[in-house]
């Protein structure tokens, strides 16, 4: 019933309907022939060895190899800990605590540091995140105008006496239907500074199935622990997202799942596109 009545029909109306301005300007926008990388039938692509990508990496890496130790140390200070914590407390019920939540703020091991970065540098993120070739991609998978919603570069750390949490659990994002995501490596990764994984199997209709959750705890609603996934999805199954700055991968992860890397021994920087839809709520 959901994979051959329910999600056509609610396809139609997200497109047609609910997106209709978008849907047209997608029309419009294609047009024109322009360069775009073709989105495989699993509703993903990884990327590696491509000049624009290794150009904006090194950029991107160059500078925040200045301010990492910073961001690192204020990791790190209890002091931030603590407000983190204090922060959720403050917070009213229904506010969106994507970021702080109580697996996220128990031994902190990502911070954002796209708000430290020169504006020049930020000048170049948006205008690669925004070229022809990212938008007629992001519009060729979706079917409509896509809005480039977030851009994050993020410091992932190791940090001892901690496990996978939170984001390092396989999950899918947001509520939505239809997203493309982008994650590249702006730093080289192996097993050891965590690689990002995603499933590689395309699941029928997956943005409506899901799990049978168990996980109630703050910040860990709607993940799933390993040992559980891997019963149902073995390795073969699972792409990591590792090489040189630089490789990365186009994703939808509203109905793909996928999981943060769990840092061992050594730090990760990562960039992040999201496209999505007026109706989407960002993850």
């Amino acid at each position: 019933f959901i994979e051959y009545l329910f999600y056509p029909i609610f396809h139609f109306f997200w497109s047609f309907i609910l997106n209709l301005k978008a849907k047209i300007l997608f029309f419009l926008w294609n047009l024109k022939k322009r360069e775009f990388f073709e989105i495989s039938n699993n509703n993903q692509l990884e990327i590696s060895n491509n000049k624009d990508f290794k150009e904006i990496a090194d950029k991107i890496y160059q500078e925040v190899i200045q301010i990492k130790e910073k961001a690192k140390n204020k990791l790190l200070n209890t002091n931030y800990e603590n407000e983190l914590k204090q922060h959720i407390d403050e917070l009213p019920k229904n506010a969106k605590k994507y970021i702080f939540n109580k697996a996220n703020s128990e031994l902190p091991y990502f911070i954002s540091l796209y708000e430290d970065l020169s504006p020049n540098l930020k000048k170049s993120i948006v205008s690669f995140a925004s070229s022809e070739k990212m938008i007629t991609t992001a519009s060729k998978y979706m079917k409509i105008f896509p809005m480039l919603t977030i851009i994050q570069v993020i410091l992932n750390i190791p940090r001892e006496g901690s496990g996978p949490r939170s984001g390092m659990l396989w999950h899918k994002d947001g509520q939505g239907f239809k997203c493309l995501d982008f994650f590249m490596n702006v730093s080289d990764v192996d097993e050891n500074n965590g690689p990002f994984f995603y499933l590689n199997k395309k699941i029928r209709a997956g943005v409506f199935k899901s799990f049978d959750y168990t996980m109630f705890k703050s910040g860990e609603r709607n993940k799933v622990k390993s040992e559980d996934f891997d019963i149902k999805f073995q390795n073969s199954n699972q792409n990591e997202l590792k090489g040189e700055k630089g490789t990365g991968v186009f994703l939808d992860t509203f109905s793909t799942f996928h999981k943060g890397g769990f840092c061992k021994s050594k730090d990760r920087i990562l960039l992040r596109f999201c496209y999505q839809s007026h109706d989407a709520l960002c993850d």
